[in-house]
């Protein structure tokens, strides 16, 4: 049986003896082994064909961490009521859920909050007048004080009321 017939300096096979021997590699294994490692971080292929840019939002789009931990809980919760479930397990399971669970009321709060402050960084058209024409905070809430009562019917402002109470009987 003959001996296999090496590759060339200057080859991956080349380098990769270079490498198993624990010799420095020669000057033309050195350009191999460079233009190999920028050909495979630039995503070349073997094949020769290119690879498919493909924009990472379309890819994958992360959950957000209150969905996350929601869902998390819940398969914390049903792996405790499975029947398959080493008891030895239940405990670092019991501990797991209530951090979920701590952490699920910290999100639901930070969400409450969000909520908040978006409704009122909302354009207000009256407290906007009520500032134009020079007036302050505390102007702005008797105006929206104002803007909810309900109109007082004419004919209860004059007395003409069908109960008959607050009328003088001569």
């Amino acid at each position: 049986m003959g001996k296999k017939e090496l590759k060339p300096h200057g080859t991956i096979a080349a380098v990769r003896r270079h490498q198993r021997a624990g010799d420095p590699l020669c000057d033309q294994c050195r350009v191999a082994w460079r233009d190999y490692r920028r050909e495979r971080r630039n995503g070349a292929r073997e094949d020769g064909g290119a690879m498919e840019e493909v924009p990472v939002s379309e890819v994958f789009e992360l959950p957000s961490e209150l969905e996350e931990t929601r869902s998390n809980y819940r398969a914390v919760v049903a792996a405790m009521g499975s029947q398959s479930t080493p008891a030895t397990a239940l405990s670092s399971l019991s501990a797991r859920r209530e951090a979920l669970y701590a952490r699920l009321v910290v999100l639901e709060e930070q969400g409450k909050l969000q909520r908040l402050v978006e409704r009122f960084s909302e354009p207000d058209p009256l407290a906007d007048a009520v500032r134009a024409a020079g007036g302050g905070d505390l102007d702005v809430l008797l105006a929206r004080r104002e803007s909810r009562r309900k109109p007082i019917r004419a004919s209860h402002a004059r007395g003409d009321d069908d109960s008959g109470e607050g009328q003088d009987e001569d």
